[in-house]
């Protein structure tokens, strides 16, 4: 609007309610091939499995082109009713997009279009690149691809898991009020990813053993269909964040967190209100990860600064589990595209690799790649690796 307080950018609005319609055509397409090939296989019963995903692939692809071309119209009418009013209030139904010519945003969060590129490979489409995967529950694609560091602080309402998840905060803080745990779950996802990384390890090392994962931890190994990650994500972090070994005995360091640049004077600084992180160090996580599991009676040996290639990654995968810290790189789809840019440090589960020679990871909840030949980044900096390995 005219003074500035809220835009929105009309021609990028317009090119992607049409991008939108064009894709919904593709869509149509793609479930056409689907269900030619599923026609032409015969009809016995070694392909009955075969025929049944094609005929649910289609489906699904039918699902999403009435959903885009929804969102196309729903958009192209946002964008109409908005100029329109604009136009109205200021008379220059530009200005939006003037407002918005310098507010570019770099590093942020892109969801990649998984989807597509798997139905791409599973086609044959592009170029063809194998992948040797880990064989783990935690990597089976049937739910979440590891765990997700934002999880936690996403449950809210009456059906969701807020209540047990802040009753496990409570067993560690339990004057923590309602509004403080919401705080320190958004701190939980501000620098949560390594803690993630570790617990991806956990999950994968107890594969086939819930009974002792619930005697273990104290709560069920799975949760709503799926791998029970936001309970063991909020307990790990709130049983060792800002826990540090001083003299041999483990202390809390509540001042970890602050930043003089955001949270002011020191002497101000209440670590009950800060939501931001600064995240782990690999020696946070080799020690954290100790004293979590030691209390359990979990023994784990890890290996820090470990030389790992494609070429050993999955041999070592094979009696254990390696995490990389990545600093000021670039994340990919199967094909290459780039689809965020890690503007600092990042830590992740390597889940194996593929034909081309990257690493495939889990982060966020989904699956990504790493060139590890990347040595410097679109912006001129080195692009950094490190390794650890764990081992149960």
């Amino acid at each position: 609007m005219s003074d500035g307080s809220f835009s929105i950018k009309l021609s990028a609005c317009k090119n992607t309610a049409g991008n939108f319609s064009r894709t919904a055509d593709e869509l149509e397409r793609i479930r056409e091939i689907i269900l030619n090939a599923s026609r032409s296989l015969e009809d016995t019963r070694s392909y009955d499995r075969v025929k049944t995903s094609l005929r649910r692939l289609a489906k699904d692809a039918e699902n999403a082109k009435s959903g885009s071309s929804a969102m196309g119209r729903a958009l192209e009418q946002i964008t109409d009713l908005y100029q329109k009013a604009e136009d109205q209030i200021t008379g220059h139904a530009d200005s939006a997009e003037k407002a918005n010519a310098e507010n570019s945003e770099n590093g942020k969060y892109v969801k990649d279009s998984s989807w597509w590129a798997k139905l791409m490979q599973w086609f044959g489409w592009g170029t063809p690149i194998e992948e040797h995967e880990i064989d783990s529950i935690v990597f089976d694609e049937d739910g979440a691809y590891g765990g997700d560091q934002g999880g936690p602080k996403s449950q809210w309402g009456f059906w969701s898991e807020k209540k047990d998840l802040y009753n496990i905060v409570r067993e560690y803080y339990p004057d923590m009020t309602d509004k403080q745990i919401n705080t320190f779950l958004k701190k939980l996802n501000s620098e949560g990813c390594g803690y993630v990384a570790v617990m991806n390890t956990i999950f994968a090392a107890y594969e086939g053993r819930e009974a002792d994962f619930e005697k273990t931890f104290g709560f069920s190994m799975y949760k709503n269909g799926d791998l029970n990650y936001n309970e063991m994500l909020v307990d790990l972090y709130s049983a060792t964040d800002n826990h540090n070994s001083s003299g041999g005995s483990d202390t809390i360091n509540f001042m970890e967190d602050y930043k003089e640049e955001v949270d002011g004077a020191e002497a101000n600084y209440d670590y009950l209100k800060d939501n931001s992180g600064k995240g782990t160090s690999t020696e946070d996580r080799e020690y954290r990860t100790q004293l979590y599991l030691k209390e359990k009676g979990v023994d784990v040996k890890i290996t820090k600064y470990i030389d790992v290639s494609p070429e050993n990654v999955n041999d070592l995968c094979k009696d254990g589990y390696v995490v990389i810290s990545y600093h000021d790189g670039n994340l990919q789809d199967i094909n290459g595209n780039t689809v965020q840019f890690i503007n600092g440090g990042h830590a992740m589960t390597i889940t194996g690799t593929t034909s081309d020679g990257r690493y495939i990871v889990s982060s966020w909840g989904e699956k990504y790649y790493i060139d590890p030949g990347q040595i410097v980044n679109e912006n001129g900096r080195p692009t950094t690796m490190h390794y650890e390995y764990y081992k149960y």
